[in-house]
């Protein structure tokens, strides 16, 4: 699996857990790397329109269909582990 498919993993995974941003330290220490690099694939997978970003560059703002930030809708998650 590529790097920019692990962060964005581990970006969607952080959000159905916590219901919660996570910040480029969480990802970074969930896949194994460094923050550089992990604002690095931010900034990829912005260009794909996976992540919208806060002006910051850093924070994220949502990952569809996930806002960083309070709104009024309400997201279900429910989450189906394979073996």
């Amino acid at each position: 699996m590529d790097f920019d498919t692990q962060i964005k993993l581990a970006v969607y995974r952080h959000f159905a857990a916590t219901g919660q941003r996570p910040s480029p330290e969480d990802v970074a220490a969930r896949v194994g790397s460094d923050v550089e690099s992990v604002l690095d694939a931010y900034l990829r997978l912005r260009s794909q329109r996976v992540l919208a970003l806060e002006a910051d560059g850093s924070s994220i703002r949502m990952a569809p269909p996930f806002s960083g930030v309070p709104t009024p809708h309400l997201v279900i998650v429910e989450m189906i582990l394979l073996s």
